[in-house]
């Protein structure tokens, strides 16, 4: 390989690992504002992280993510195009996570943007699997997202709904004179 080709690797590959960085930084931005105080007052189940982990964990996965997408854009495969699509509609959805779970504070929907972040891990690592490596490091990225969707799931079922709003107690009157009938 030619110096220029070498040098020309090594900006694509920062660059990719810059780009899940810089979204790996945005979330963990999210998480700490949300681990300042919500995140402590919640009732999580007893196998959830510390809080001090997860900005640590968000860097190694942003690292991980950052080399496999790497290694999909360079490759010369035939699904190259299908697996950068789900890789990036995987990214929007694995740094939204964050605002939705810690700074928006809406379980719910953190379970289904986790849920479909893991989808589209999979979709990738099925589109990539031929790429050297790309299905070992997008593996750890699933674990990821398969924690954070049990993580929102447990949550969201544990949360304390306001008064009549449980899914089996909702009462809608469209009378406002007439107090609610339980």
């Amino acid at each position: 390989m030619s110096e220029s080709a070498e040098s020309n690797h090594r900006v694509s590959l920062a660059i990719c690992v810059m780009l899940c960085l810089l979204v790996g930084f945005q979330a963990s931005q999210a998480t700490l504002a949300g681990l300042q105080g919500w995140y402590q007052t919640i009732e999580k189940p007893a196998w959830s992280l510390q809080a001090w982990i997860f900005a640590p964990l968000w860097n190694v996965i942003a690292i991980f993510m950052g080399s496999a997408l790497w290694l999909i854009w360079k490759a010369d495969s035939t699904s190259r195009s299908k697996a950068l699509i789900l890789f990036a509609f995987n990214l929007v959805f694995f740094g939204a996570w964050s605002w939705i779970f810690f700074v928006f504070r809406q379980p719910l929907w953190a379970l289904i943007c986790a849920v479909i972040s893991s989808l589209a891990l999979i979709l990738t690592i099925a589109a990539a699997r031929k790429i050297k490596y790309v299905p070992a490091l997008l593996f750890g990225c699933l674990i990821w997202g398969i924690y954070s969707s049990a993580l929102s799931y447990s949550v969201w079922k544990s949360a304390d709904l306001p008064p009549n709003a449980a899914s089996d107690d909702i009462h809608i009157s469209l009378d406002s004179d007439l107090p609610n009938q339980n």
